[in-house]
């Protein structure tokens, strides 16, 4: 069963503001899966949306995989369906489902400002949440590894802010069981903002 596509590629230019890159969780219609977006504006970088990007299907592979897959990986145990925006900065990002849902969980914004407000898809259910304080480069040995075997290159700082991201919101999903109660999981993803051990 497909999910209905969202009409998204006719609204870039309302849902994105002044050079912020996004990275957003979308609502499912299934108990058992949640959809990521991630999105920038036209003022954005091809390469930075799709590092991170990479970087949170590095987190969203790392476990409860299993075979014949039919999404873009797993946070806490769900399906996990990706979709980058604008279309325009998203044409060179591969390998996706490209399932788009109707509503958002969670919003991540990366960049220093951002506004969900206008944004399709953002009800008064939708979290949003910053990236989170990244570990010391040390710490991020595991991640780099994993990112190279990947993808042939090292991890920008984009890509370790993806993953960061989505190791957030794998913790809070687990904990929580799914990413349908709205102030619980914004409780969980607060408890990890000041850092998060990978």
């Amino acid at each position: 069963m497909q999910k209905k596509k969202a009409p998204w590629a006719r609204n870039v230019k309302r849902w994105a503001a002044g050079g912020a890159l996004w990275v957003m969780l979308a609502g499912a219609a299934y108990a058992h899966s949640f959809s990521v977006a991630i999105i920038s504006d036209d003022m954005g970088s091809p390469d930075l949306l799709q590092s991170a990007v990479r970087g949170f299907l590095v987190a969203s592979a790392e476990r409860d995989g299993h075979s014949d897959e039919t999404a873009d990986g797993h946070l806490g145990g769900l399906d996990v369906f990706l979709t980058p925006l604008p279309a325009a900065l998203a044409v060179g990002i591969e390998g996706l489902v490209g399932l788009t849902p109707d509503t958002f969980d969670v919003v991540v914004v990366l960049g220093e400002t951002a506004a969900s407000e206008g944004v399709q898809g953002v009800v008064a259910t939708t979290t949003v949440i910053k990236p989170g304080t990244l570990p010391d480069p040390v710490q991020r040995t595991g991640f780099a590894e994993r990112y190279m075997a990947r993808y042939g290159t090292l991890p920008t700082d984009a890509a370790a802010q993806g993953y960061n991201a989505a190791r957030r919101i794998d913790r809070a999903v687990r904990q929580l069981g799914d990413a349908s109660q709205t102030d619980a999981l914004r409780g969980a993803l607060r408890n990890t903002a000041s850092g998060l051990a990978w």
